[in-house]
């Protein structure tokens, strides 16, 4: 059975040969792709009171059912147009 990655609709279209979803970096590092630190993705790509509740990036978290934790996938080609947008 093919497998189907989600693609929201409110996001820029993913580029053939880039990554679909990066990582978050761990803490204390920058990302190696974007040069944003862990705290500032997590304010792009979470609900917080500082975005109003309305995250900026889009995001999905790995967590598997009956797990506590999971990873936090930030979708690449979001991220990529919200940063375009600041130049």
């Amino acid at each position: 059975m093919e497998s189907i990655e989600p693609s929201p609709t409110d996001e820029p279209e993913h580029v053939p040969g880039e990554h679909f979803y990066i990582c978050l970096p761990p803490q204390g590092q920058q990302c190696p792709h974007s040069g944003l630190t862990r705290s500032k993705l997590n304010e792009l790509v979470l609900r917080t009171r500082s975005n109003n509740f309305r995250p900026l990036v889009g995001s999905l978290n790995s967590c598997s059912p009956r797990k506590e934790r999971g990873v936090r996938l930030v979708i690449w080609a979001g991220l990529k147009a919200y940063l375009k947008q600041l130049e």
